[in-house]
């Protein structure tokens, strides 16, 4: 914003006084006294704004967040309590059932059918002895099924 002002007696000096306080800057003068002056609204005047916001939704939010996050922090609890290779049979000839990280595989999994397990664990208590386990199913579940396994196992 330009404005111009005659500057000729002592009230026109306190009133270009003022306008320098307010932001404005000198960007010419004359020899007769005029002053025209300059002044950039962006940075004189700060821009005044109220933000009224409802902290019951951001509560209710953030309650929510923490809830899911206790929520999964009790899940993981639980998976990890349980253990990481479970087997079931009822007979010795039937396709046991595998969970494997809590996901069954064989017996009753349609997408994963349990192609071998092996067990290999001697309960010694003088010796510490191989121990090992391998499972292998045949994944269906994707666009290409694909034979997997899980393998776990000491060395002596």
């Amino acid at each position: 914003m330009k404005k111009a002002i005659l500057v000729n007696d002592y009230a026109s000096v306190e009133e270009l006084n003022k306008l320098f306080e307010q932001g404005y800057k000198v960007e010419s003068v004359d020899d007769r006294g005029v002053y025209i002056l300059n002044r950039d609204e962006l940075k004189a005047e700060p821009i005044k704004t109220t933000i009224n916001l409802d902290t019951k939704e951001i509560q209710e939010v953030v309650e929510k967040t923490a809830q899911r996050i206790r929520n999964m922090k009790d899940e993981i609890d639980n998976v990890s309590k349980q253990p990481r290779v479970r087997i079931e049979f009822d007979d010795i000839r039937d396709v046991p059932k595998v969970w494997v990280d809590g996901e069954l595989i064989g017996n009753g999994a349609d997408k994963k059918p349990l192609v071998s397990l092996k067990v290999d664990w001697n309960t010694d208590t003088a010796v510490d002895g191989h121990k090992e386990f391998d499972v292998n199913y045949y994944d269906i579940t994707g666009e290409r099924p694909m034979s997997r396994g899980f393998r776990e196992g000491s060395l002596m």
